[in-house]
């Protein structure tokens, strides 16, 4: 998840869904960090979050 370059270094992000929100990003945090050794930050909760987002949305899209 975490990559060499400063994140000043990534253009700028599009605005996240509505769905989530500070609290949802502090409990997704709390959630998974003790399965990692690093401490995770804000923008790896967001990640976590918006891949299980596209995850759970393509499961359920009907083809």
């Amino acid at each position: 998840m975490r990559d060499a370059k400063p994140s000043s270094a990534y253009p700028p992000q599009p605005p996240l869904p509505a769905w989530i929100t500070p609290d949802l990003v502090r409990l997704t945090m709390k959630t998974w960090q003790p399965f990692y050794s690093q401490p995770l930050t804000e923008e790896d909760a967001v990640e976590m979050l918006t891949n299980a987002g596209r995850l759970l949305r393509s499961l359920t899209r009907k083809t």
